[in-house]
């Protein structure tokens, strides 16, 4: 057994999750399985090691090692007793409903007898006794329903909750007031465990939806169509959740893993002993492209876990990190995505390299005024009024392809960024990086695959170095529903080192006021977009139509940039080069400017023509 002690550092719910994601497995299989075997499939976004495995397989009764290899423990069962004693044993064991062979197979190795003999009995004993309730094609103890053969309120609750009557308080007054449609209990339901917060008792959850609907609750069945909801989750304890607590589940069975890692020292060699040395065969190459057929990426951690039954902190594992990553990078069948994730190479998405077609910039005529000289002037840094130059500079106005403003990126990253989505990237699914998002996401290798967690779920999504624009946003933006323009999150990475792993947070209506563009003025400037006189419209005069809809108190630049960008994709260079040649803008306030038509007749100011670039 372990010496390390799982409870109390590892929160009673996640340890709970994973034990059943391991009893899920091992009922599952028609063997005992290795370590490696059980963790691919309970891995849940690389936050399991094989020493977290461990441990917590070592710390249950329910499990039994034999030569190295796991399966469910025997239930210590008295082959004299009625079976129908041993099935409820079993079902209180498991503590969730299972199948009458998953049933008979436990039974089995307990009473010594073959699982074909058993089966018709514990098929005969769920189906034809009280005790016992169909979930589907599983059976459950009718003791984890709430009693409501009395329809008094009352005496549910002394029936139910005489020991428990504080925890039921404690929800009801907290949940208690939730909207509950009656035609659709499971679903509101799950709207419930998204509110708790928490794991909630399953006899609570019950009374909560019998209140709902009184007399035409029928809990075996509100309990299997629960139990077949994919956003609701059943624990051994009894208790329910929300699906989206995988995901903190996960961050704490990470968390408990790199405790883990640092409490057990690694091994040590002895004084005088040889260090092994790992040659990765060609035979272990093959294991590996066969365990990333699954053509998403791996950590090299979790194939040298799964290979070599090694975790990091483990005497042999750096030497067989080495000895992996150098074969792994040496066969052109594996590609390198960002930290210690490989993939396969043929299943790194194409056009990565190129820039969306709704961000690129538009081809437009050489507009001129009527001395022939153009309209849209460049000018050069130097040329710049007021703070412009500071504001060309802000990531809020970066497009992908643009070069890094020197010291626009900090030298150390900040522990989280808050990214703004203007109009164009929501559409495209996409994010510049730059500034502090250059500092926060790693710079090689050219293509990187991150991954963003929020509520439980996972997103992929691709950075491209080159282009400093990550793409396949579009689920993402679309899981958060963020708004069409404006909407913010924040991000922070997982983990320690490079790590190509974020969490994602966020409330509906977090917004960056510089880029949030209301509704009303989005449909404004989409009809500006639309109108086929754009195309024959200069960027200066553009930028007049979007000034002049405001008051004296003008408009900030990094909104100015946003909204021209609604209409026509453009760069924040050639917006502050005209805003400070044409004598019609006004530097107002810091970042902030006013349009003045009457000075339009004016043009270009004489001492801004110096700094126009040919």
């Amino acid at each position: 057994m372990s010496d390390v002690a799982v409870e109390p550092k590892l929160e009673g719910s996640a340890r709970t999750y994973l034990l059943d994601r391991i009893t899920d497995c091992l009922l599952q299989a028609d063997e005992p399985l290795k370590v490696s075997e059980i963790l691919a499939a309970v891995q849940q976004d690389g936050t399991v090691t094989s020493r977290l495995l461990r441990a917590v397989l070592e710390s249950s009764d329910n499990y039994q090692a034999i030569d190295r290899r796991w399966l469910m423990a025997a239930p210590e069962v008295d082959p004299r007793r009625p079976i129908e004693a041993s099935v409820e044993q079993v079902l209180q064991q498991i503590g969730r409903p299972m199948t009458a062979e998953q049933i008979a197979r436990l039974l089995a190795e307990g009473v010594g007898r073959p699982v074909d003999v058993l089966l018709p009995s514990v098929q005969q004993v769920v189906r034809g006794r009280g005790k016992y309730f169909a979930a589907g094609d599983r059976w459950g103890l009718t003791a984890w329903l709430l009693d409501v053969d009395d329809h008094d309120e009352e005496e549910i609750i002394f029936r139910n909750f005489f020991l428990d009557e504080e925890v039921l308080t404690r929800f009801r007054e907290a949940l208690g007031g939730l909207p509950w449609d009656r035609q659709a209990l499971a679903d509101s339901a799950v709207k419930v465990l998204r509110q708790a917060g928490e794991p909630v008792p399953g006899k609570v959850l019950q009374f909560l939806a019998w209140c709902a609907a009184r007399r035409a609750f029928r809990p075996g069945e509100f309990f299997a169509q629960l139990l077949d909801h994919e956003d609701a989750l059943l624990l051994s304890t009894g208790h329910w959740c929300a699906a989206e607590m995988v995901g903190e589940f996960g961050q704490t069975l990470e968390t408990f893993a790199e405790q883990l890692a640092e409490r057990e020292a690694p091994e040590t060699t002895e004084e005088g002993a040889t260090p092994r040395v790992f040659e990765v065969t060609a035979s272990e190459v093959a294991e590996i492209a066969g365990l990333l057929a699954d053509r998403r990426s791996h950590r090299i951690s979790e194939v040298i876990e799964t290979i070599f039954e090694l975790s990091p902190g483990e005497r042999d594992y750096n030497a067989a990190f080495g000895s992996v990553w150098g074969a792994m990078g040496a066969d052109e069948r594996f590609a390198w995505v960002g930290g210690e994730r490989w993939r396969l190479a043929g299943t790194v998405p194409r056009l990565l390299n190129k820039v969306p077609e709704l961000l690129d910039l538009p081809y437009l005529p050489y507009f001129v005024n009527e001395d022939g000289e153009p309209l849209d002037v460049e000018l050069a840094e130097e040329g710049f009024e007021g703070d412009l130059l500071e504001w060309v500079k802000d990531p809020r106005v970066m497009i992908a392809g643009q070069p890094i403003p020197e010291g626009s990126v900090p030298e150390e990253a900040p522990p989280k960024v808050t990214p703004a989505i203007r109009y164009e990237l929501r559409l495209a699914g996409a994010l510049p990086i730059y500034g502090d998002l250059r500092a926060f996401f790693p710079t090689q290798p050219e293509v990187v695959e991150i991954t963003l967690l929020h509520a439980g779920k996972s997103f992929t999504a691709w950075l491209n170095n080159n282009l400093n624009l990550m793409v396949e946003l579009g689920p993402f933006f679309d899981r958060l529903d963020l708004p069409l323009c404006g909407g913010s999150f924040q991000l922070q990475p997982r983990g320690k080192g490079v790590t190509t792993d974020y969490t994602v947070s966020y409330k509906p209506g977090d917004v960056d006021p510089l880029v949030a563009v209301s509704d009303e003025r989005l449909a404004v400037l989409e009809a500006m977009r639309e109108d086929p006189e754009n195309t024959q419209t200069s960027t200066f005069e553009l930028i007049q139509k979007i000034l002049g809809a405001y008051d004296k108190k003008g408009l900030h630049f990094v909104t100015l940039f946003t909204e021209v960008n609604v209409v026509r994709r453009t760069h924040a260079y050639l917006i502050a080069s005209i805003l400070s040649a044409y004598a019609c803008f006004n530097y107002l306030r810091p970042g902030y400017w006013g349009y003045d038509e009457k000075k339009v007749e004016q043009g270009i100011r004489r001492q801004k023509r110096k700094y126009i670039k040919e």
